[in-house]
């Protein structure tokens, strides 16, 4: 009886340590690799462990960063880098945190 009592309060725990537990980013600002095969993303989150997702099609890439960090804040930023399967292209990114189309800039501009 006991065992079954603790077994879901010692999941809870070992999910929240391992910070399986997260918010989406925003995203702040993008530059695409010469070669279209790499994003570098901005996201204000202050050191936090980043687990970018990226579902791509024909016409968009859809990027959704995942994070675990208790702090956020203006002064947080961190580079978070995408690697595509193809070029970026003509495709236009999605960030899914806010639903809006992200503004790509060339690498280095």
């Amino acid at each position: 009886m006991r065992l079954r009592v603790l077994a879901p309060v010692v999941l809870a725990l070992v999910v929240a340590a391992c910070g399986l537990l997260a918010d989406k980013a925003v995203i702040d600002d993008a530059w695409v690799s010469d070669d279209g095969m790499r994003l570098e993303l901005i996201v204000l989150t202050c050191g936090a462990r980043h687990d970018p997702e990226v579902a791509a099609t024909a016409d968009e890439v859809r990027i959704t960063v995942w994070y675990s960090n208790d702090s956020v804040g203006d002064d947080c930023a961190d580079g978070v880098t995408v690697t595509l399967d193809d070029p970026l292209g003509d495709r236009i990114v999605i960030d899914t945190a806010t639903g809006d189309v992200v503004e790509v800039k060339p690498w280095g501009g």
